[in-house]
């Protein structure tokens, strides 16, 4: 008879009252304001804020500030000292740089980008470089594309200093197609293997 093949590592078979005090313990530490709020009053009552072990899914159509609310999500929590990684499937970590200074002195990006009124973008710049130090937020691009991408930049990660609290990820639609499967499928996919590293790895994706 063949032997039965070992359970993974991260499995773990518990009896049910072990994991009531486990929900107990977490309830007690469990505060009045979410754990990893978005800083916008309205979603938050809404939501509850992100959540460990969960998928958040930001849809709309193309132009309508996914990113910039994705943005200003992952600002508010880096600013709370949590841990948060941003990859980019789209804009280089330059571009996204220069989006969240935009965003955090109230700049106008279309002066900026037609190279006017630089002088002033980086006088109000300059009193926020005391921030960067406490601010956990890391820019990845380049990397993502795929499903066995984004697994080894959070083993990577697990290996050197410890997952983010929080993974953002911008945006799925540019993933690269594999296994012959369509676009559709590709990406339902893809949001299957973010929801399962949300699981095992405790964080808000």
């Amino acid at each position: 008879m063949a032997e039965l093949a070992a359970p993974p590592a991260h499995l773990r078979i518990q009896p049910l009252g072990v994991i009531v005090q486990e929900v107990l313990d977490d309830l007690r530490q469990r505060g009045t304001t979410p754990e990893f709020p978005t800083g916008i009053p309205l979603l938050d009552e809404a939501v509850w804020g992100l959540h460990r072990s969960e998928l958040t899914v930001i849809a709309a159509r193309p132009g309508e500030g996914k990113t910039t609310l994705a943005m200003q999500i992952c600002r508010n929590l880096a600013d709370q000292g949590r841990k948060v990684l941003f990859v980019s499937l789209e804009m280089t970590r330059h571009q996204l740089t220069e989006r969240l200074l935009v965003q955090m002195t109230q700049s106008d990006a279309w002066t900026l980008r037609r190279g006017q009124g630089t002088k002033e973008f980086i006088e109000k710049v300059q009193p926020l470089m005391s921030l960067w130090g406490r601010f956990n937020l890391r820019f990845v691009d380049g990397i993502g594309y795929t499903i066995e991408q984004m697994r080894h930049l959070i083993s990577q990660l697990e290996s050197h200093g410890g997952v983010p609290d929080v993974l953002v990820v911008d945006f799925i639609q540019l993933i690269a197609l594999e296994g012959g499967l369509q676009r559709f499928d590709a990406i339902a996919e893809y949001l299957r293997a973010l929801k399962e590293l949300a699981m095992l790895h405790n964080m808000a994706v």
